[in-house]
């Protein structure tokens, strides 16, 4: 089936799909399936989807240690507050499956460097278009790219950005350097920002970065 094939696949990968198992008010398992967006769409009509997402998002996490920690439970599907009422809230949850679902953006084929490159441009475009507000997070990509210059980082350095934002800034720095001999560590205190940071270094393939979630003034 598609599911065992992709969990042999995801075996020799750097990120894990791990196996969600949901349990009725008794503990006893009443579900079982792959923690990917393939099993999500074939349940877009359950009553609890938002719940779903959420336990899954939440499965993902775990199954990765320390690669993506608070980064994808920064939003909560089952939210009235933020989607709406339950009817209103899987009408839309299903709609953005749908829509995710397209063959147009069937990822398959596509290296993880155009992934990369995607995820910046929209974190720009919402900065944009966000206004002042949405440019605490985001460095025009022509500054950092001027920034990482002037700084000359060389082989074998330490990189540290103090208020890293989206991270967008580190990234170019590591570029600078020329080679892969080198150290990234961030720091960010506002927390949704700071995921957006952990999900750009991960599709960027700088696991090894160390960003955290501190005020710089203050710590």
């Amino acid at each position: 089936t598609r599911e065992l094939r992709v969990q042999r696949d995801m075996k020799r990968e750097r990120f894990a799909l791990p196996e969600v198992t949901l349990f009725d008010k008794d503990d006893a398992p009443i579900d079982r399936f792959l923690g990917s967006f393939h099993s999500l769409f074939e349940r877009r009509n359950a009553d609890n989807i938002g719940e779903l997402i959420n336990i899954t998002l939440d499965a993902i996490e775990k199954a990765n240690g320390q690669k993506l920690p608070g980064v994808l439970r920064n939003v909560d599907f089952n939210s009235e507050s933020n989607l709406g009422s339950t009817k209103e809230r899987n009408r839309r949850i299903k709609q953005l499956l749908e829509d995710f679902n397209k063959p147009a953006l069937d990822l398959r084929k596509v290296s993880e460097d155009i992934i990369g490159d995607a995820y910046i441009y929209l974190i720009e475009r919402f900065a944009t278009e966000g206004g002042k507000k949405a440019g605490e997070f985001f460095t025009p990509r022509k500054v950092s790219e001027l920034v990482a210059k002037l700084a000359r980082p060389e082989p074998g350095d330490t990189i540290c950005d103090p208020a890293c934002g989206s991270a967008s800034l580190l990234l170019r720095a590591g570029e600078e350097v020329g080679s892969n001999n080198f150290q990234l560590f961030g720091q960010e205190s506002n927390a949704q920002t700071l995921g957006l940071a952990k999900m750009n270094m991960f599709l960027h393939g700088m696991d090894s970065a160390s960003l955290v979630r501190c005020n710089t003034l203050t710590d």
